[in-house]
């Protein structure tokens, strides 16, 4: 015991850990530059934070001394989650396509490959549709892991695969029955709405049959679980353009064919507000950003995608893509000797995506399942 606290202070990454993390940093560097993208830096306070109903911002603040644009000393300011809204105004101020990778931060995020401080890479491109937004994916993926392709599966075929039933028709009770038979306790399903049901289904069943070969993209979600993806009707049933990349059974990537209605995004921003257990405000500036900026009805069109660039159980991924969630984590939950103990997840140009009844399905390594 004494040993081990005497060489606490230590990193949890060693040099060769770093080494490889540069030159991955220098790859995604390099993806980015040959497809004409500008790297950007956005703030990570800010008086706004997002309205998801199981993404929990970290407050700060009162800041002594600090006074916003208005003059105004905020009574309390958050780290973000993603850098989302922040270039989502750069967007909106044509900037063009634009990625950044840096630090953001969720309440609740500890386990063996999550972290409340993480890091993320996100991208957007304008004029980007959706299918080429996951063939963008699909190319970032193959360089990044090495793959000589990229598997892509809708997300009902993937769900009836794993679980014989038809995602888009199956009913409560036979989702609530299928998730009972995963080990989930029946008074717990008896609170969980049809999301959450879908949510567990695919932690538990779904998703960890997937990219165990080769990268996979499932896309073509149920669109109760659009967030702020476009939506379609389809065989009579609602569908989100929303993409996400699995590697060896884990998410790492959420794309969406982005909404670009304000009206609608408004609407989804006070649902999701209303279903929060504490309140969130509404990011209106970005709603009326996308009232007011967006000058031509094709400069609303963008594909987007983020990842948790240290989401991964890294010893499961090839080795030149290993790195340390950071060098020098908050605290040591794993054996200190696996650098790469969690990798979070972020990515892409227009695309993006969480249970409980009252907070997200929750897996084994005490991360949270959706956006």
């Amino acid at each position: 015991m004494a040993e081990a606290a005497a060489s606490d202070w230590r990193p949890t990454a060693d040099v060769a850990m770093l080494r490889q993390r540069h030159d991955l940093l220098r790859t995604i560097r390099r993806f980015f530059d040959d497809r004409g993208f500008l790297e950007v830096e956005t703030p990570l306070l800010s008086r706004d934070t997002v309205v998801d109903r199981h993404i929990d911002p970290i407050p700060v603040g009162p800041l002594s001394g600090w006074r916003d644009a208005r003059g105004i000393t905020p009574n309390e300011l958050f780290l973000q989650t993603s850098p989302e809204f922040a270039m989502k105004r750069l967007l909106a101020s044509g900037c063009g396509p634009i990625w950044q990778i840096c630090k953001a931060f969720r309440g609740g995020e500890q386990g063996a490959r999550h972290n409340p401080e993480f890091t993320m890479l996100e991208w957007y491109q304008p004029g980007l549709d959706y299918v080429a937004g996951r063939r963008q994916l699909a190319e970032f993926a193959q360089l990044v892991f090495a793959a000589d392709a990229c598997d892509e599966t809708p997300f009902h075929e993937a769900f009836l695969s794993a679980t014989g039933l038809d995602v888009f028709r199956a009913s409560e009770s036979e989702l609530r029955a299928a998730a009972g038979r995963c080990g989930l306790a029946v008074e717990s399903a008896a609170q969980l709405d049809r999301d959450g049901l879908l949510d567990c289904l695919l932690a538990e069943r779904v998703q960890p049959g997937l990219g165990l070969q080769r990268p996979a993209i499932v896309f073509d979600w149920p669109g109760t679980q659009a967030a702020l993806a476009a939506l379609r009707q389809e065989n009579a049933s609602e569908v989100a353009e929303r993409y996400e990349l699995f590697v060896n059974g884990m998410e790492l990537a959420n794309g969406y064919h982005e909404l670009t209605d304000a009206v609608e995004l408004l609407r989804r921003a006070g649902r999701a507000n209303r279903l929060r257990l504490s309140d969130r405000p509404e990011h209106r500036r970005l709603h009326l950003l996308a009232t007011h900026e967006f000058p031509h009805p094709r400069m609303n069109e963008r594909a987007g995608c983020y990842r948790g660039w240290t989401r991964s159980s890294w010893r499961d991924m090839p080795a030149h893509v290993r790195a340390p969630v950071t060098p020098t984590a908050r605290e040591r939950t794993v054996d200190p000797q696996d650098p790469g103990h969690r990798l979070n997840r972020q990515c892409l140009p227009s695309a993006s995506a969480h249970i409980d009844p009252r907070r997200p399905h929750r897996s084994a390594d005490g991360g949270s399942r959706r956006r």
